[in-house]
């Protein structure tokens, strides 16, 4: 709800620390007690370890009280008798709006933020005030207390300018040096109409590389915020560059020869025709230290490169912070990835759907809530959209210009629409700001951007690589890619290689295994591309013989515990492998896909996949090929039972049982792996003895022995004992497994009767066996 928040901090406490630390170790403890006395005295409450260092965060629902609290604390503070000459001197802010709870113990949003920023320009004893806190205390000051209008000034944030005050008391100091708000600096830096949301790691991140790296490019898709968070870096550390912080938007500039006149306007200079301009950027800028901000310089990254070289060369007193879709690949240059925004996963573990405070943690959620609400001012958030919400950040990859694009779709539509829409995004994510450049209008005009300043090579490896659905190896990627045509295989690394440095292709990296992705929005790109190029069916045949092949190399036998995670991890590529083979009727290869997957698919439990895929496969196979449908169904039978699909395995076994019979090509292998899943509880009696009696009359008497106390297990398990015991009397004695099997159609009832509670029986039957 509507909260004022009081946030203090202790001005050059980092100096007191070095000085006198023990002393300020006392007198922080007691700055502490004083905020805590008046704070509670008021009515307000310090959310849990929400201050940071020396700080404090108070919350009050009423503005009054958290002026007064204000006041008392700064008057305690002026007269306490300090231990050691540590005086400390506190500044002080009070702001009122809108805030949430992360937890019982936090709170977070705008108005958390714009209150620290307040009492970032501050001095310390100064408390200062908002205009909206203001505006509701004008009536209800404490006693001999007034306002003082400081002007307005803008805060760090790069927002809307807003009026400050100044609280004012006799037993107050009065008079204190200008404001340290933007104005007080050299920069130019351009203002923001709407909040930077969340980024609070990335900017102290970026900041401390700041400290180290004159060059610093903030490198990373098109759309995840890299801009953003530049100007946020800017405005963080106006203080540390007294030569100024200079900005320069190089997005509209396509002409190479006009970016140093840019810079060099940016900076406020005009150009000499007797120097070289990079000269003059460099004289420009003095010898006091310096910040030059380059924005967007991938489409001209050559001639940034060499600008940027030859300034920091000629000026030492110069850091250049970039952003850019590729590295500048300069000496010195530290790259840092913007990563997308935190967002939540799709549901809970345990399948409830997610709630809307569960999202309330989640920087893609809050920058989605934000601008939704601009574009409809009563959008909530509420349990029913929540999974909504979630889908469409998740979906976006915390892309902050996807996010805040389909954010403002909902003027017109619901969120739970726009949630199905997104598999046309690049129809439904345009109609952005007009006054924004056009590449930032709609999201396919952001990916186009990028894709358009790639060579002939980068078009095509990118193209063929939309075809992977989730993670891939660069074995995959060079099979996949060479095998379509018109690369050679060994250059695919230099190009995937170019492609990360582009933030076109990601890398997940574990520590053991290297692997590659392309966010969703890439991914559909390329997709489209492939297809316009009239390669992308092409290119899927690929992908599908290519893991085709390689689960065919793991081989029949019983798969390790590392096989099956290979395969796990490949998963996704498998399903849409097959979902392709089965639309193209491609029984070559979807046959060496459900053979080999069949083993990990019982090692996995991956039941459901062998009816979902599997069973769908084997029709086609075994209308192209009866002869291999053998081999495919006695595969498929165990997971398929395993699972529970006792029908479908039925199903299954009388369609193939005859296939192997008509073809006389009876394997016994393929009869062992059937009789594997006739062996399962709750599968029906027919298939097993028609196994039974087509291994006699084949002369497969240890799998005719074999499928008897299969057989013969049902029938105990059915209550049938006599049944069963006739049954396994059929069985060869000759036979060690077919003995083996036999006993256990008695250990059956044995269990049976202990599951009942006839323990007399259970013994019995035990030392039978």
């Amino acid at each position: 709800g509507t909260v004022t928040f009081l946030l203090t901090d202790v001005e050059g406490s980092t100096r007191g620390w070095e000085a006198r630390p023990a002393a300020m170790a006392a007198a922080i403890a007691r700055q502490y007690l004083i905020l805590d006395e008046a704070i509670t005295v008021h009515g307000g409450v310090r959310p849990v370890e929400q201050g940071e260092g020396d700080s404090v965060v108070a919350a009050f629902s009423r503005a009054s009280d958290a002026m007064a609290a204000a006041l008392d604390a700064q008057r305690a503070l002026a007269g306490e008798p300090w231990p050691d000459g540590a005086v400390l001197r506190v500044r002080m802010a009070v702001h009122t709006g809108e805030a949430q709870l992360r937890n019982e113990g936090n709170y977070f949003g705008q108005t958390v933020i714009r209150t620290a920023r307040l009492r970032a320009i501050g001095h310390g004893g100064q408390v200062l005030v908002s205009d909206a806190t203001a505006s509701l205390v004008a009536d209800r000051l404490p006693t001999d207390a007034t306002l003082i209008d400081l002007g307005t000034h803008r805060l760090k944030d790069l927002g809307r300018p807003g009026r400050v005050w100044q609280l004012r008391h006799r037993d107050l100091a009065s008079s204190f040096p200008a404001l340290l708000s933007l104005d007080a600096f050299r920069h130019n830096l351009p203002g923001r109409l709407t909040p930077l949301v969340g980024r609070q790691g990335e900017l102290g991140a970026v900041m401390a590389e700041l400290q180290s790296a004159r060059l610093v490019t903030l490198a990373g898709s098109g759309g995840v915020g890299k801009t953003r968070l530049a100007l946020a870096v800017g405005a963080e550390v106006l203080d540390q560059y007294p030569g100024g912080v200079w900005w320069a938007e190089l997005a509209p500039v396509h002409d190479s020869s006009a970016i140093v006149s840019t810079v060099l306007a940016a900076i406020g200079g005009s150009e000499d025709p007797l120097r070289s301009v990079e000269n003059q950027i460099a004289l420009q800028l003095g010898g006091e230290p310096s910040l030059v901000i380059l924005d967007n310089c991938e489409h001209v990254i050559a001639t940034c490169a060499d600008l940027v070289d030859s300034l920091l060369n000629a000026n030492k007193q110069v850091t250049v912070l970039a952003t850019s879709r590729e590295p500048l690949s300069v000496p010195g240059e530290v790259v840092w990835r913007v990563p997308s925004l935190p967002c939540p996963g799709l549901g809970r573990r345990d399948g409830e759907p997610i709630t809307a405070a569960a999202l309330t943690q989640f920087d893609a959620v809050r920058l989605f809530v934000d601008r939704a609400r601009r574009a409809r001012p009563n959008f909530a958030v509420t349990d029913a959209n929540a999974p909504a919400i979630a889908e469409v950040c998740h979906r976006l990859d915390g892309i902050a210009l996807a996010i805040e694009l389909a954010a403002a779709r909902c003027r017109a539509i619901s969120v739970e629409r726009l949630a199905t829409e997104l598999d046309d995004r690049f129809r439904v994510l345009g109609g952005g700001a007009r006054t924004v450049l056009p590449r930032q209008q709609t999201l396919l005009a952001s990916v186009e951007w990028s894709y358009q300043l790639l060579d002939t090579d980068e078009q095509l490896v990118l193209r063929r690589l939309g075809v992977f659905a989730a993670q891939f190896d660069l074995d995959a990627a060079e099979s996949v890619v060479e095998r379509v045509g018109g690369i050679d295989r060994f250059a695919v690394l230099d190009v995937v290689t170019r492609l990360v440095d582009k933030s076109l292709v990601a890398i997940d990296d574990d520590g053991s295994e290297i692997r590659y992705r392309l966010l969703e929005t890439i991914r559909q790109f390329a997709v489209a591309r492939s297809h316009d190029a009239g390669e992308l069916s092409a290119a899927r045949d690929s992908h599908l013989v290519h893991y085709a092949e390689w689960v065919a190399a793991l081989g029949d036998d019983l798969r390790t515990p590392e096989q099956n995670a290979s395969v796990d991890a490949r998963s996704r590529e498998f399903h849409a492998a097959l979902v392709w083979a089965i639309s193209t009727r491609n029984t070559l290869a979807g046959a060496d896909l459900v053979q080999g997957l069949s083993r990990s698919w019982v090692g996995l439990g991956r039941y459901g996949e062998a009816l979902e895929f599997g069973v769908p496969m084997f029709d086609l196979i075994e209308a192209a090929d009866p002869i291999r449908a053998i081999t495919v169904a006695s595969r498929l039978a165990a997971p398929v039972a395993y699972g529970g699909h006792h029908q479908k395995f039925v199903d299954l076994s009388l369609r193939y049982l005859p296939l192997a019979q008509s073809s006389g090509n009876v394997v016994a292998e393929c009869y062992f792996r059937l009789a594997d899943g006739a062996g399962i509880p709750g599968i029906a009696l027919t298939p097993r003895l028609l196994l039974a009696q087509m291994a006699k009359n084949a002369g497969l008497n240890r799998l005719h022995a074999y499928t008897l106390g299969m057989a013969a297990n049902h029938l105990t398990v059915q209550g049938h004992e006599d049944e069963a015991t006739e049954l396994s009397g059929q069985i060869d004695p000759g036979y060690l497994s077919a003995a083996q099997i036999a006993h256990r159609s008695i250990y059956d009832p044995a269990i049976m009767s202990m599951r009942r509670g006839d323990l007399s029986a259970a013994a019995l039957a035990l030392r039978d066996m």
